[in-house]
């Protein structure tokens, strides 16, 4: 059986001052870290910016 990492959006498509994206599996935290910077303190909601792969905020 495959593990794979998932994102999926948390939050209903439209407009809105907050998304939400949830992302799991094993490569989440490698991810996450890539496009936003340092993981929160567990059960800590933090304000990011995305960043594509050239480390540049989106």
């Amino acid at each position: 059986m495959a593990i794979d990492t998932i994102v999926a959006r948390a939050t209903p498509p439209g407009r809105g001052g907050v998304a939400v994206i949830r992302l799991s599996g094993p490569k989440a935290a490698t991810i996450a870290t890539t496009i936003a910077g340092p993981l929160p303190t567990p059960r800590q909601a933090v304000l990011r910016q995305f960043r594509n792969l050239s480390l540049i905020h989106i």
